[in-house]
């Protein structure tokens, strides 16, 4: 997991603004009560609504979850 942090954040930081326009929209479109940050059952729900069922499980959320808090922020 730590290596494909590594990855999306090299695409992030040489991508375009088009790009990283591109990742915030995303974050924001699973940000469904604007807090700016992304927790279980909206990364569930956004998972769920796009077919990624495969990501839809809160093992994979944890993962992402590097400090623990529950959330995940960009």
């Amino acid at each position: 997991m730590e290596e494909l942090r590594k990855i999306v954040r090299a695409h992030y930081r040489v991508g375009s603004k088009q790009v990283q326009a591109l990742a915030h929209d995303l974050f924001d479109s699973m940000d469904s009560d604007v807090d700016g940050l992304i927790d279980l059952p909206e990364f569930l729900a956004f998972m769920r609504q796009e077919g990624h069922y495969q990501m839809n499980n809160p093992y994979f959320f944890k993962e992402l979850d590097r400090d623990g808090n529950g959330t995940l922020d960009f």
